[in-house]
């Protein structure tokens, strides 16, 4: 498991790496101190399921996001519409007004 994990991290960073994180629901952050310091990037949680933060390491670091809309990078915005939990976050990524939108989560449940 060690070597998979070193060589999904190494091809990350070989493709230039992560800005951030966001984390889109308390199901997933059983491991984001884990991803923020492997990465070195912040990771962004919704503080309305602070709740279920359980962990920390040293030198990792959240993000609190609050607003429904908060922009985290030019382009990219962090949407909280709810649902499975209070703070459950979108991904909602803009190009440019000929590039097709992104709106991105993680899903538990299927249909």
């Amino acid at each position: 498991m060690k070597r998979l994990w070193l060589t999904m991290r190494w091809q990350i960073n070989s493709l230039g790496g992560l800005r951030l994180i966001v984390i889109s629901h308390p199901h997933f952050f059983t491991t984001w101190s884990d991803w923020a310091t492997s990465f070195n990037v912040p990771v962004f949680l919704a503080k309305a399921d602070a709740e279920w933060v359980n962990r920390s390491a040293e030198g990792s670091q959240i993000g609190w996001v609050r607003d429904r809309h908060t922009t985290l990078l030019p382009g990219i915005t962090a949407i909280i519409a709810g649902g499975h939990f209070p703070g459950s976050m979108y991904i909602y990524v803009y190009v440019d007004k000929y590039s097709p939108h992104l709106c991105l989560n993680i899903s538990t449940h299927w249909p």
